[in-house]
């Protein structure tokens, strides 16, 4: 693994810009670990350091990805809240100089830059000036993030819910206590065995829930365990990380979970277990959920991908899109790739 002076990591920290504050060494390192198992990622994460002060610099994380026989660089890093380059803004030169130093790689059909948010304007000026100097650009929506800005007050933000609204999530509590203890705990900030507790605890969770049968789980099998482990070890993810359980007589059969980052905070995850679905627990926790983030000042709740109707009921607008880019170098490899990229898409159509 190439390694970076921390100096670098903190500068961006301290200046870099809003959306990829969560992205850090940490984040990167555990996810590693979580694909070494897989067969399309080679077993290391290099980065290339541009620019020539603290207050003016970007670091591209890129990890060698196996697409069939072609190799390509890729972002790496957690499929979700995004992938991104850090940086300190997007200022020109900055972005001349990485295109700069993404020519120099050599042997690969391409650079993959996803998922990304449409509104990174880093990524989009990058992408931009790939294309001048003569990469060839694809481009494919993934989803719509949706989010909210919190109202000022936890009082205001309660006060929006209708009476029938009110009547119904006091009759789904009192229904749900009449079967046992009801416990909701809110984990943030904990030591390392408490978050390995707690991570088992949603396992259980998704491993009872929809998710686990028919959705993508994060929490279920040893994996993912040690991934959620490994990242806590960093303190700025042991404080970044809010996690809501909901136990009945002691069990967890509910969970969300959320990463603050930059003001900002990320809805990562959420389920129930089947046998409670009925007393809607997803709404009791979007009320802790949101009414934390008023209290500690989140500046915007950025919901995640997609809406089936739960998320504007509760106040979300659409946000960005996430997007997929692949930028194809000007050699031979690089044309060859593309082209063959278009006419898979021909016949995909």
């Amino acid at each position: 693994m190439t390694d970076l002076s921390e100096r670098y990591w903190n500068s961006i920290d301290a200046v870099g810009e809003t959306g990829i504050k969560f992205l850090r060494k940490n984040w990167f390192e555990s996810w590693l670990n979580l694909v070494q198992s897989s067969n399309s990622w080679t077993r290391e994460i290099k980065y290339i350091y541009v620019g020539e002060a603290d207050n003016d610099c970007a670091i591209i994380p890129y990890a060698y990805q196996k697409v069939g026989p072609l190799k390509f660089a890729s972002l790496p890093g957690a499929y979700f809240p995004h992938r991104g380059i850090l940086n300190t803004g997007p200022k020109v030169i900055l972005i001349e100089k990485a295109a700069e130093k993404l020519s120099e790689l050599s042997g690969i059909y391409g650079f993959r830059m996803g998922p990304v948010e449409s509104s990174d304007l880093f990524i989009s000026g990058l992408t931009e000036k790939l294309k001048q100097n003569g990469w060839k650009i694809i481009t494919m929506n993934i989803g719509a993030n949706y989010g909210m800005v919190p109202p000022a007050t936890v009082e205001e933000y309660l006060s929006g819910f209708s009476a029938n609204r009110r009547q119904k999530m006091r009759s789904n509590a009192r229904k749900m206590d009449a079967l046992g203890k009801v416990e909701l705990k809110h984990f943030n900030d904990v030591d390392n065995a408490t978050w390995e507790q707690i991570f088992k605890d949603i396992e259980i969770v998704e491993s009872n829930a929809w998710v686990s049968k028919t959705g993508e789980p994060r929490f279920v099998g040893l994996e993912k365990q040690f991934y959620w482990n490994e990242l806590v070890k960093d303190e700025f993810y042991k404080k970044a990380l809010s996690v809501w359980i909901l136990y009945l007589d002691d069990k967890p059969v509910s969970k969300k979970v959320a990463l603050d980052a930059g003001g900002i905070r990320y809805y990562l995850t959420s389920s129930y277990d089947e046998k409670v679905a009925r007393f809607n627990t997803g709404v009791r926790m979007e009320v802790e959920f949101v009414s934390d983030a008023i209290v500690k000042g989140i500046k915007y709740i950025n919901n995640g991908l997609g809406d089936s109707g739960y998320k504007t009921q509760w106040g979300s607008e659409y946000y960005n899109d996430l997007i997929d880019i692949i930028a194809f170098p000007p050699t031979i490899k690089g044309r060859f790739a593309y082209l063959l990229a278009k006419l898979k898409a021909a016949l995909g159509r």
